[in-house]
């Protein structure tokens, strides 16, 4: 039941920062996405759109710091892969996002 209140309790801010996001209010996004992890540190779905507010920000480095665990974990998510890769492109990283 613990653990049902804190996914619960972390919808509430990776609601608020999905639709920060959508209004490319990325500063808000970011600290809302942030705050749901905090919460519940495996929710990954704000760790991936963490990461794509990253990439909005042009923290390429820090965006596949977080997408490379979630690739590991869930590596039948193209979606994940698909940005980890593209973070490393923009890191000039190009051998390594042609691989993924």
């Amino acid at each position: 039941i613990a653990g049902a209140r804190r996914r619960q309790a972390a919808l509430k801010p990776y609601n608020r920062g999905v639709t920060a996001m959508c209004q490319s209010d990325f500063e808000t996004a970011e600290r809302q996405f942030r705050l749901a992890m905090r919460t519940v540190p495996d929710l990954h779905l704000a760790r991936y759109n963490l990461a794509l507010v990253l990439m909005k920000r042009g923290r390429h480095e820090d965006a596949a710091a977080l997408l490379e665990p979630l690739v590991a974990a869930r590596p039948e998510e193209a979606d994940y892969g698909f940005a980890l890769g593209n973070a490393l492109f923009y890191q000039t990283r190009y051998d390594e996002a042609a691989a993924g």
